[in-house]
């Protein structure tokens, strides 16, 4: 390979480096030339400067301010200079700050904002080079040709001035509120309108994707929408699909442009959530159609793509996931909408039962579920046996939830067989999941828990039917029990589970919003505690008291039947036999006239207990 080397014709020439930020310091004084060549010379160095550039006269200070760095000879051009050199300062901060924030790191947003702006650079750069084309060009021509660019091109620079750093839909903001308050020309507000316009596109283009796609693009993190990275498969594993629709995407307060009132905000959240809810079930999505930013003011485009993502996603879940078939049988299971599946329940299950709570077999009370349940709910439900008893679930879960009463120290008393523990659970898919996550299910349990012990102790006292040997009284204390058990488990099936679940189940069957059938779910929960009295301390510890006790009389009687059945015991003898029976039934009737007052001062204005009121007291038992 040939060696580099320097020709012949070089070696004798002089050769002069310079940097290429090299700039001289030395001021250089034209006062001693002609006032027209010094006028052209200055206009000339006036026409650098207003491309952004830094003149030989001109060279900006340590505020970055271009000043002027020469005598004059004649002083009328000084003013005409003071006039110009603004906006050529103008011009210089917009080209510097085009160039310093069109990066990608400083987001989409500003990137879109530094592309308006170069567009307007050119424009004007492009005038600017029509000026100088004009033959003998004076200050004053100058001067008069750039009037109408100063009111511009000042709104510009002291628009990027309150921008600086701030990215995304913060620095919409600003751009949008200095476009509404500051803009008094035609031609300012004109040039504000574009750079808003330019500057809205990528969140135009977030939005678009995320309510037709359902797909948040924001890897700056410069919008109002956000993955919460806390709520992962890994970290919460079968709570993951319960948490999705509230926890998964949220709203960012802080990036909500004021532009976009918090309806709006809300109705972009919805619809894309809908859409993410689609595109992880597989279906086909709907074609994007171009958005603008008066669109989503007016609303009427997010009224129809909410409505079509709403619409869309309710009619996948009632034909593909069937939906208003898991509403009915949530209701027939855990709300015992089939009131012979618990009878039957009781009948398969007795041996079982009997064991020892730790040694059950959940296999065998699968099998006992199963045959009770017609065939297409036996692979939803399965037994399960719990930790705690149902008062101390329910306070834990519900009550100090609801009521935030943490000094309440009431003990719920409860008996401690084993359907004391005994559970009902589910196996629910996604996207089902969504509407009975395990905060749902936990709630349902609860309720299910509930009726079964009231049904439970319904079904004992049915047993004592032939136990009082001729003893009235204990039919009649037995008669009254079972009156009241009755009562309470009708009342809360024909006025409170009923009414509920069948509004429920209709709305499920045309609901087109998805968000108002999971408000109507949560507040047919909500009235299902509330009818059952397991939201309120004090009705709780009542109700809880009576179910005790209405055990307590079985086992009593039990006891007393099994001490007394002989030819041996006198009728006498068993009458006086029966006064721990007596006792517990005159506690059971305090604490049923003690519900009866607490519901008469709560019901003066709720219509729910004075409904129960009525049913309860409808053979005049505890007036």
């Amino acid at each position: 390979m040939d060696e580099n080397f320097i020709p012949d014709w070089l070696e004798d020439e002089s050769i002069i480096l310079i940097p290429d930020d090299f700039e001289s310091n030395d001021t250089i004084d034209i006062s001693a030339l002609s006032k027209d060549y010094e006028e052209q010379l200055l206009v000339s160095d006036l026409i650098y400067c207003l491309v952004g550039a830094s003149g030989t006269y001109f060279k900006p200070d340590k505020s970055g301010k271009l000043v002027l760095t020469t005598k004059l000879r004649n002083s009328l051009n000084r003013s005409f200079i003071d006039f110009i050199l603004p906006l050529c300062n103008d011009v210089s901060f917009i080209k510097k700050f085009s160039e310093t924030h069109f990066t990608l790191e400083y987001g989409r947003v500003l990137h879109a904002l530094c592309a308006s702006l170069k567009v307007i650079l050119s424009d004007f750069t492009q005038f600017i080079a029509k000026i100088e084309s004009f033959q003998q060009l004076t200050l004053p021509m100058l001067a008069s040709n750039l009037e109408k660019h100063f009111d511009t091109m000042h709104a510009v620079s002291e628009l990027l001035s309150q921008v600086r750093n701030k990215r995304g839909c913060k620095a919409l903001s600003i751009i949008y509120n200095y476009m509404t308050y500051n803009c008094k020309t035609d031609s300012v507000r004109k040039i504000m309108y574009y750079v808003f316009q330019s500057s809205s596109e990528p969140l135009l283009a977030f939005i678009e994707k995320w309510i037709y796609n359902g797909v948040v693009d924001d890897p700056f993190e410069e919008f109002f929408i956000k993955v919460n990275e806390a709520i992962m498969p890994e970290d919460y594993m079968d709570e993951y699909q319960g948490r999705f629709w509230q926890l998964r995407f949220l709203i960012v307060e802080k990036q909500i442009p004021v532009f976009l009132q918090q309806t709006s905000i809300l109705k972009i959240l919805l619809a894309g959530k809908s859409k993410a809810v689609l595109n992880i079930c597989g279906e086909k999505l709907d074609k994007s159609t171009g958005l603008s930013i008066q669109s989503l003011q007016r609303g009427i485009i997010l009224d129809s793509v909410l409505y079509s993502a709403s619409l869309q996603l309710m009619n996948v879940m009632r034909t593909k996931y069937n939906i208003v078939h898991y509403f009915k049988m949530f209701h027939s299971v855990y709300l015992c909408a089939r009131g012979s599946w618990i009878s039957l329940l009781f009948h398969n299950s007795k041996d079982s039962m009997k064991a020892a709570k730790q040694k059950i077999h959940l296999s065998s009370l699968d099998v006992s579920i199963s045959m009770a349940l017609p065939e297409n709910m036996q692979d939803i439900f399965y037994s399960d046996m719990e930790d705690e008893l149902l008062s101390e679930q329910v306070k834990e879960t519900f009550i100090d939830l609801g009521n935030n009463n943490k000094n309440d120290r009431t003990t719920y008393p409860a008996t401690s067989t084993n359907w004391d523990f005994f559970d009902v659970k589910s196996r629910i898919e996604w996207p089902l999941i969504l509407f009975f996550p395990q905060t749902i299910q936990q709630k349902y349990q609860l309720l299910f828990r509930n009726i079964l012990l009231w049904r439970r102790l319904e079904y004992k006292l049915n047993k004592l039917w032939h136990s009082s040997q001729g003893i009235k009284s204990i039919d009649n204390m037995r008669s009254v029990l079972s009156l009241f058990t009755r009562g309470y488990l009708d009342f809360i099936s024909l006025y409170v589970i009923n009414p509920q679940w069948s509004k429920l189940i209709d709305v499920a069957n045309k609901v087109r919003n998805i968000e108002d059938l999971f408000k109507l779910h949560d507040d047919s929960i909500s009235i299902a505690y509330k009818g059952m009295f397991l939201n309120d301390p004090r009705l709780f510890s009542l109700i809880s008291c009576i179910l005790f006790l209405g055990f307590q009389f079985h086992k009593e009687v039990k006891k007393w039947v099994n001490s007394t059945s002989n030819k041996v015991t006198e009728i006498k003898t068993k009458k006086q036999l029966i006064r721990p029976i007596l006792k517990i039934f005159e506690a059971f009737q305090r604490k049923v006239l003690s519900l009866i007052s607490k519901l008469n001062e709560i019901g003066k204005t709720d219509e729910l207990y004075s409904d129960f009121l009525l049913w309860i007291n409808a053979n005049n038992c505890y007036k």
